[in-house]
């Protein structure tokens, strides 16, 4: 058990689920951003959320890029 100090600041680290609504939404914030008022986009982490880096990926954008790609194409075309 933590103390509430430490346990607002522990990250949980998982493999990328491209299923995972939680995991979307971490890819959305990291990778797509949003856009305030002024037209400015930000980029954050998600707060609590950490992703396993793959082999041969260099980076976690990249390959959440990759995995999520590869689940839309095939989803588009199986139909």
């Amino acid at each position: 058990m933590y103390c509430p100090t430490l346990t607002r600041v522990q990250k949980r680290f998982v493999d990328f689920d491209v299923t995972n609504p939680e995991h979307l939404e971490a890819f959305r914030m990291l990778s797509l951003g949003s856009i305030d008022e002024k037209g400015n986009i930000h980029t954050s982490q998600h707060p609590t959320l950490r992703f396993h880096l793959e082999g041969p990926f260099v980076d976690i954008p990249s390959m959440m890029n990759y995995r999520i790609g590869q689940a839309y194409l095939k989803l588009v075309l199986q139909k």
